[in-house]
């Protein structure tokens, strides 16, 4: 073999491994993953790499937690679950997740029951909760009235007891509803006692847009009236603290309620010493109007004096109107009344019992 053959069979031996080492020597890097919590979520994409060649890490939070960040070195790198990179060294990544929060929520009707979580504390209550975090929610019924139940915004019924234990798992809003003591005696003064049953069916009658009393009744209070052996009584319900009002007969204990005063406030009785005239006014709450109304005992009928059309022809509503000097005549077959109203002089009214009639009277 020639010299100068030999020397170009060398050449090709000497490149050919030059190529072959250079290729086997590529450098390779690792790329490590960690989750935290440890059990918060699944990672992906963790491996060894070629140097320069691209990688996608992925996480994807367990139920009860949300995905928060990529870390390296204790840094945010990134807020979204799929990240990719260039791999350039060796690299450790950290997947952070966080434990997703609820808010529980519990409400009770005003003056019929209290609510809480550990200790009962008011008619609200509202917390932030982890997921998982185990809550026992607790309610009290006020008096003459017991616990029903707990009820969410969609109206499906969590659970019958007063103390109830769940795991929170989403938002809560609950509801507690009591029921009033139907056969529980309520002592109202000087030795009057009556039932809530004795007079649901007349309470129906006076709130029929309201659904079953137990959705609204709150309060019960009675007041003294110029008449003798009867007095005054008031049944609150929901809303804007409006009142069934009535009256109730000391002797025999019976009550009739005669009327609905909305939104009402100071709720007053005036009777007709002879006749079975009533006479109750309230001034309306937020509003400032003061209402009058009539009701004859005995043909159970009424009417609201300050509605009829000469009180609006003379008042058109656009102020409040306070009445005062409330009375009957001597022989009880008129009432008179005196009106006062923002820039105006006071009026003074009569009002014909018998045949319901209003005349304002000339000074």
């Amino acid at each position: 073999m020639s010299g100068k053959r030999s020397f170009h069979l060398l050449f090709i031996t000497c490149l050919f491994v030059s190529v072959a080492f250079m290729v086997g020597c590529v450098q390779e890097y690792e790329v490590e993953l960690q989750a935290y919590p440890e059990d918060a979520g699944e990672i992906s994409g963790e491996g060894t790499y070629e140097e320069g060649e691209e990688v996608t890490v992925e996480a994807e939070p367990e139920e009860g937690y949300e995905f928060e960040k990529w870390k390296e070195d204790g840094e945010k790198i990134t807020s979204d679950k799929d990240y990719k990179l260039e791999v350039i060294d060796d690299i450790t990544l950290e997947a952070q997740f966080e434990q997703q929060e609820y808010q529980v929520s519990l409400s009770a009707p005003k003056d019929k029951g209290k609510v809480g979580v550990e200790e009962i504390q008011n008619t609200d209550y509202e917390e932030t909760y982890k997921y998982g975090e185990e809550v026992t929610v607790k309610a009290k019924p006020s008096d003459y009235f017991e616990f029903y139940y707990w009820e969410d915004l969609e109206g499906e019924i969590g659970s019958e007891d007063k103390s109830y234990t769940f795991q929170v798992e989403e938002d809560y809003d609950l509801v507690a509803n009591f029921n009033p003591k139907l056969e529980e005696v309520i002592e109202l003064s000087d030795g009057i006692e009556i039932t809530l049953g004795d007079v649901w069916e007349q309470l129906i009658e006076y709130t029929s847009d309201r659904g079953e009393p137990q959705s609204y009744l709150n309060a019960v209070g009675v007041k003294e009236t110029n008449k003798e052996n009867k007095k005054s009584v008031h049944f609150g319900i929901g809303g804007y603290n409006p009142s069934i009002v009535g009256y109730v007969d000391t002797k025999t204990n019976e009550i009739n309620l005669i009327g609905r005063a909305e939104r009402s406030d100071k709720v007053e009785l005036y009777w007709f010493l002879d006749n079975d005239y009533i006479i109750y006014d309230y001034t309306c709450v937020g509003t400032g109007f003061h209402h009058l109304h009539f009701h004859d005992v005995e043909k159970d009928e009424g009417v609201e004096i300050t509605q009829m059309e000469k009180f609006e022809e003379k008042y058109d509503r656009k102020e409040p109107t306070n009445l005062h000097n409330i009375k009957w005549s001597e022989d009880g077959k008129e009432l008179y009344f005196e009106v006062e109203c923002k820039d105006e002089e006071t009026t003074s009214w009569i009002f014909n019992a018998k045949e319901k009639e209003l005349t304002l009277e000339q000074n």
